[in-house]
């Protein structure tokens, strides 16, 4: 009995031990694995990274036929591997349209992605089109008991003076702000607040920029001075809050920020060929480029020396280069980087590529003219008409807010910071 008791409690510590092992030492893992059999029989490649403390996992499922769908999931599952427990589907052979639901671990919830001749398309797509292969899919999953943000229908609204927003379309985590020419109106699921720095309307927001580790502050230029300003705004996006950071010398009113990282942001002065540092936790100003020394450049990954005219001619700001196997192979779309993925945006058709497969474009839905489009993580938000939208693959397509003055201006008129 004794002995037995010995091996438990030895098995027990090499469980723990692994468990302990896992959380703080892997970061990644690849697993493979099927699931059904027959004409349901599907091949899993199940890829998990850890990206700046974001859980995210990416699939390429294929069938019995041979059809390839890929989607992507961002949820913390404890690093957990071959999470696909089971795959409902639905086909329509008029059409030479199938679609499945992945059903995950722990109720983790992706959308449905469909294939049709050959091309992928989210469930976001087809609803769009009205498709109702995709509506009686969802009938039928709903029956079956499973739920899911994309399926719902239109926020409620809520309305004052300037907006009307929709807070349970909102994440958690999540802060907009909208500019309203003195200052900033915040919008999140807790409502609205504004931020009055400015005596006179300043109509064009283009000597403002986002920074902190969360990019939760808005660092703004004092335009109540006329020719030059030695103070700048420090606009919380988390809580109703505003500080200053007084410089010691003025600086033209036509500079212009070139970046942020972390808590620091950069800051050209034109006229006299200058570049600041901004720290905005310690609230110091330092000197980091002039004619003699150049200036840094940020490109995502680590700083470099640039020349110091390229930001006087034309507003360089730091920003990450999409890889050449991607811009070549997607010439004529606009590109811009999540975390995992690229957003595709190529005349009125957006469709994203996770990192993995980027020869896999997956149709996400159609919109014309989109404007102030960026993204926020895996994210992707734009101002289309006079409504500002958001889409990621755990909700789907859904408005935020809405506001006349983006029918006028468009350029700069919003932010977005994950505040957790």
């Amino acid at each position: 009995m004794k002995k037995i008791l010995k091996w438990l409690l030895f098995i027990f510590v090499l469980f723990c031990l692994y468990q302990v092992l896992i959380f703080f030492f892997i970061k990644e893992h690849d697993a493979t694995y099927i699931i059904g059999k027959g004409k349901e029989k599907y091949t899993i490649q199940e890829n998990f990274k850890i990206i700046d403390k974001k859980h995210i996992y990416t699939f390429e499922i294929i069938d019995s036929k041979k059809r390839k769908y890929h989607l992507q999931l961002e949820q913390n599952l404890h690093k957990r591997n071959k999470i696909i427990e089971k795959i409902e589907t639905f086909s329509d052979s008029k059409k030479n349209l199938t679609c499945i639901y992945p059903i995950f671990l722990n109720d983790a919830q992706s959308d449905i992605i469909c294939v049709q001749n050959k091309q992928e398309l989210s469930s976001t797509y087809l609803l769009q089109k009205e498709d109702e292969t995709i509506q009686n899919f969802i009938e039928q999953l709903k029956k079956k008991g499973y739920q899911n943000a994309i399926w719902e229908e239109d926020y409620l609204a809520s309305k004052t003076k300037d907006l009307t927003y929709y807070k349970d379309a909102f994440l958690e985590k999540e802060v907009l702000y909208l500019w309203n020419y003195k200052g900033i109106t915040r919008i999140s699921k807790n409502g609205t607040s504004k931020e009055i720095l400015f005596d006179v309307d300043k109509y064009e927001n283009n000597q403002s920029i986002l920074a902190g580790t969360m990019e939760d502050t808005l660092v703004v230029i004092d335009t109540d001075q006329k020719y030059d300003f030695d103070k700048l705004y420090l606009v919380s996006l988390k809580e109703e809050k505003q500080e200053e950071i007084k410089l010691k010398n003025k600086i033209p009113q036509d500079s212009y920020f070139c970046g942020s990282v972390g808590n620091k942001v950069y800051l050209i002065d034109r006229k006299n060929i200058r570049q600041y540092e901004i720290d905005i936790q310690k609230k110091t100003v330092k000197l980091v480029g002039n004619k003699e020394s150049n200036a840094k450049y940020y490109n995502g990954k680590k700083f470099s020396t640039r020349n110091i005219y390229d930001f006087i001619k034309e507003d360089i700001v730091f920003e990450e280069k999409i890889p050449s196997k991607i811009s070549k192979a997607y010439k004529n779309a606009i590109i811009l980087k999540g975390t995992e993925r690229y957003y595709l945006i190529e005349k009125n058709q957006v469709s994203y590529i996770p990192s993995l497969y980027p020869n896999q474009p997956v149709k996400l839905f159609e919109m014309n003219d989109l404007k102030e489009v960026k993204t926020k993580e895996n994210a992707l938000f734009f101002i289309y008409k006079d409504t500002v939208y958001q889409y990621d693959t755990n909700q789907g397509l859904r408005k935020l807010f809405t506001s006349r003055e983006l029918l006028f201006n468009q350029k700069n008129m919003y932010g977005v910071s994950f505040t957790k």
